[in-house]
């Protein structure tokens, strides 16, 4: 049996309302179900599961696809693993070897070679004078570029194209993203930027983010979601050079971005590692926790958007169980720009006078509960998606007890409201 017939085999046992149910609280609606999408904050119940199509689809954020996508996305899990989670599942043997082996090492190849060209790119004399400039303004030292394995994509369009070319790895290089193509053409998907490379737990190169310097386009260029090199749930940008430190200090420092982490590993918080996307999925932690965090610090972006990133993670965390505290930073500020106007020192007391996540979270949405109130759709859905995502237990008992109290009702009268609203 093929590794594809296996696939399908597993996919045709699984019942996938079933399965979704156990994650989320979906309702009976047709010929399927409905309730709200996991992968966005949906007020509107935009989430449908539809058995027969074996399939979810979101009609407001558009994500969608079958239980092994699902598993991938809300467990953090890569596809082999969620294969085999599913394949236990369905009473179906899965073969021992590995399908995609050879087509893995041509990408992991071109990834190599792309991050060698983008390195020698940067260090050219007149292709990378651009580049270096922008390092400079930005306060990057040389010692941390070599560190980080920084480069530069050159805004010709086919520099790295030729590259793969000549070693028969263009079609390698479309697969993990570095190039696109369009009928026949071939060109580089990263142009004009900053190379950022992400790297795996052997330390070769995966992935890149693209920092845009020369031309139009997005800030940031990301990676694929999932490529044969790469899973972005199983990945912490920096955590291959902040393992040893992590080791040592048995703590981890969380920033929002890739030059924040640089510049927290310059002012000499070497600990530290960036989120981006700022979402702590169970594979995340679990690395963190196998580099020897006992404690984590967050310190994202001060901002609407870092402080709602916090609330978004603590369901994580608090189910989790490790100790984690949370160090504000200045309104508007992110933690490279607060680095180099405070240096090390300033740093070092803002990390010191991190809060514990549950009292800030508690303070944070108190505030929130006494300013307006439960009733109000956006006080709601902070709470509730809090509470909807931290299975019973502890953590959750704890979480209600504090919040209820601090509002003048008893646990069980808080949930209830918040679950009543939620359904209707």
């Amino acid at each position: 049996m093929s590794v594809k017939a296996d696939v399908e085999e597993i996919l045709g046992r699984i019942d996938i309302g079933a399965l979704l149910s156990r994650y989320l609280e979906l309702r009976r609606e047709d010929e399927g179900y409905r309730g709200k999408c996991p992968f966005h904050v949906d007020e509107a119940a935009s989430f449908h599961v539809l058995p027969r199509a074996r399939v979810f689809r979101c009609t407001s954020c558009l994500v969608e696809g079958n239980a092994l996508v699902f598993l991938q996305r809300y467990l953090g899990l890569s596809f082999d693993d969620a294969v085999r989670q599913l394949a236990g599942e369905a009473g179906v043997s899965l073969q021992a070897y590995d399908p995609f082996a050879r087509e893995r090492k041509q990408c992991q190849e071109a990834c190599d070679l792309a991050a060698e060209h983008y390195r020698a790119c940067l260090a050219d004399p007149g292709q990378g004078k651009r580049a270096r400039a922008y390092l400079e303004e930005r306060g990057v030292q040389p010692e941390r570029i070599q560190a980080f394995g920084l480069g530069w994509a050159p805004s010709d369009g086919d520099s790295l194209t030729r590259v793969l070319e000549r070693v028969g790895l263009r079609e390698a290089g479309v697969k993990v993203g570095l190039l696109s193509r369009t009928g026949q053409a071939h060109a580089d998907a990263y142009r004009g930027r900053i190379m950022l490379p992400i790297h795996s737990r052997e330390g070769r190169t995966s992935a890149f983010m693209g920092r845009l310097v020369e031309g139009e386009g997005v800030k940031y260029l990301m990676p694929e979601v999932t490529t044969l090199t790469y899973d972005e749930g199983k990945a912490l940008y920096g955590l291959e050079l902040a393992r040893a430190k992590i080791g040592r200090s048995g703590c981890a420092v969380l920033v929002e971005g890739s030059f924040d982490c640089i510049w927290m590993h310059q002012a000499g918080f070497g600990n530290t590692v960036a989120l981006y996307p700022n979402t702590l999925t169970p594979m995340r932690m679990k690395l963190l926790e196998e580099a020897g965090a006992r404690e984590l610090i967050f310190l994202l972006d001060g901002d609407v958007a870092g402080r709602r990133a916090v609330e978004w993670n603590s369901a994580a965390v608090f189910t989790q169980g490790i100790a984690t505290r949370v160090a504000l930073l200045p309104e508007g500020q992110d933690p490279d720009t607060h680095a180099m106007r405070e240096g090390t020192e300033g740093v070092r007391r803002l990390l010191d006078s991190a809060r514990p996540l549950m009292e800030h979270v508690l303070e944070s949405l108190q505030g929130a509960v006494r300013a307006a109130s439960l009733e109000d759709p956006k006080v709601h859905k902070r709470v509730y998606w809090i509470v909807r995502n931290v299975p019973r237990g502890p953590a959750r008992t704890t979480f209600l007890e504090r919040l209820s109290a601090s509002i003048g009702l008893t646990s069980d009268e808080l949930e209830s409201r918040l679950f009543t609203r939620a359904r209707g």
